[in-house]
């Protein structure tokens, strides 16, 4: 993307507030829809339903979402809602034997990594900003070398990074 311009539409935007099915739709012009493995189940939403995911075997999954790589700067954002303090992953594209991102809760921190192989992984750790029991916003990106994190309307905490040299899928 050139300096200074703007994308005026999203790459993916999954509302996962349908109620039943096997995928769950991209509502882009070229869609990445959500393949379900294991059980999804529905559940009152911040805004309308939302999709459910009891365990790491029951996931949404794009595989083949190659206009999701995210070899240069990037951002993502969404609600998440953690019924207990054991934390887990919120998001990620690719996979950390490879390359990819990751959002995890731990008991009390969001987590966001960076994965670049072989280089290695770099994080950035925002303490203490979500609520178990709750809706909660999350809102990351990363630019120029740097990442950023942010939750239920925090300032962005930042730091130095690296984009993922290359990566294919989300779940």
């Amino acid at each position: 993307m050139a300096s200074g311009s703007s994308i005026t539409t999203p790459t993916a935007f999954w509302n996962l507030d349908q109620a039943s099915g096997s995928s769950r739709t991209d509502s882009c012009s070229t869609p990445a829809n959500l393949t379900i493995a294991g059980t999804v189940t529905q559940v009152a939403g911040k805004i309308s339903n939302a999709a459910s995911v009891s365990t790491g075997s029951n996931y949404l999954s794009n595989i083949s979402a190659g206009k999701l790589n995210a070899t240069s700067s990037f951002s993502f954002c969404g609600w998440f809602y953690l019924d207990n303090s054991a934390g887990g992953t919120i998001a990620k594209l690719g996979s950390m034997a490879a390359s990819g991102w990751k959002l995890t809760a731990s008991t009390t921190n969001l987590v966001l990594t960076t994965y670049q192989s072989p280089s290695g992984s770099t994080s950035l750790t925002l303490p203490g900003t979500y609520t178990i029991s709750t809706w909660n916003f999350f809102a990351g990106y990363f630019s120029s070398g740097t990442l950023g994190l942010s939750a239920n309307g925090s300032a962005f905490t930042t730091g130095a990074g690296t984009a993922p040299a290359s990566s294919s899928g989300i779940s």
